[in-house]
């Protein structure tokens, strides 16, 4: 269906009034509706899963700035062993809308290159608690996710983070933050929310002051000292692939980038099969090494 620019420009600063007329409260709600946008989970935690990946169900404790005093703060989280106790291991972090159980396809994959993963569910997604997550709160899960990853793999040269689409928003946050690293993998992601924004609303509408979860993912990029590998389908219909390109020539050496050519957002591992397989292993073992 094909919209007419002129009249959603019209709805949608028609949609902005209320805001400047109600102060906070409507901040508040507007807050509310862009993580509604943002996040949209699923209630799927006891959906079956399509595959065997014979995981180990554990539960996260979080840091203590995150659990707020709430002492049984907990993440829900899949642990997947790799045959080889020397094997890399990664700190896998889904995107928006399906937790653990909707993403079993993506994770069996990724085990299946040989690596031992940690898979956790945000706040407000699948079992882990909460209701409707922010920027910070994922944040924060994935901070303590990392601190609990380090227990599992003390070897800084074996952990790596991996993240899709809004998770390789996360991805790059936490890398931004923590140095104790050998490697980042982001795929389909974008430079911002801000950006993204744009696409939907086009440049009439000046978004900047009403976006209050930015995933501003460009301006961090490039305090990332680890090597980073940028992972995107050119037929990508949710995430423009240009947005990799712009975050790949943003960030520090080494750095990678796979572009496939025809695959969408969440089937590049599929289409791209064999050349994803060698991008990722390549990638993985020099930063290894």
């Amino acid at each position: 269906m094909r919209l007419n620019l002129a009249t959603t420009k019209k709805h949608l600063a028609t949609a902005l009034l209320p805001f400047a007329a109600l102060g906070s409260a409507g901040w508040n709600f507007l807050d509310q509706k862009q993580r509604e946008l943002i996040f949209r989970p699923e209630l799927d935690q006891s959906a079956g899963l399509a595959v065997d990946l014979n995981y180990q169900e554990l539960w996260i404790p979080l840091a203590r700035s995150a659990a707020n005093g709430v002492a049984s703060a907990m993440l829900h989280a899949w642990w997947l062993p790799a045959a080889r106790a020397d094997a890399p291991v990664i700190l896998f972090l889904h995107g928006a809308r399906w937790s653990l159980y909707g993403n079993a396809n993506r994770i069996a994959y990724w085990h299946a290159l040989g690596y031992a993963l940690l898979a956790i569910d945000y706040r407000g997604f699948g079992k882990s608690p909460g209701t409707l997550p922010t920027e910070a709160s994922v944040y924060e899960d994935a901070q303590s996710a990392w601190a609990f990853l380090q227990r599992l793999q003390p070897g800084v040269t074996r952990r790596f983070v991996y993240g899709h689409s809004l998770g390789g928003a996360i991805a790059i946050d936490l890398a931004a933050k923590n140095d104790d690293l050998a490697g980042v993998i982001v795929e389909s992601t974008f430079t911002s929310i801000r950006d993204m924004a744009k696409i939907v609303a086009s440049r009439w509408l000046p978004l900047g002051p009403v976006v209050t979860h930015r995933f501003d993912s460009l301006s961090k990029i490039a305090s990332i000292n680890a090597p980073v590998l940028f992972i995107h389908g050119t037929a990508d219909e949710v995430v423009p692939h240009q947005m990799s390109l712009r975050l790949h020539a943003a960030a520090r050496e080494p750095k990678r980038l796979a572009i496939f050519p025809d695959a969408g957002h969440g089937d590049t591992c599929w289409k791209g099969d064999a050349a994803y397989r060698s991008a990722v292993q390549k990638f993985v073992a020099e930063s290894a090494a």
